[in-house]
């Protein structure tokens, strides 16, 4: 999966995503509307987290969808 241009940029207004992929590899940030767009490729049990947190504190996709979206 491609990085967004601006990965390193964090924007309070709209905040980037890590995910940890199947293999266990930490993987983001990416912009929500991009895994939005990934979406399908996801369990609903999948779990991401704003740049800046920590993977403990990670929230299932759908939320983020329903809170940022």
């Amino acid at each position: 999966m491609e990085q967004p241009e601006s990965a390193s940029a964090v924007s309070s207004l709209r905040p980037m995503w890590n995910y940890v992929d199947p293999q266990g590899n930490t993987r983001g940030p990416f912009p929500m509307s991009w895994l939005f767009r990934w979406s399908s490729f996801f369990d609903k049990d999948f779990k991401v987290w704003r740049t800046g947190e920590t993977a403990e504190q990670a929230i299932l996709l759908t939320d983020a969808f329903l809170m940022y979206l």
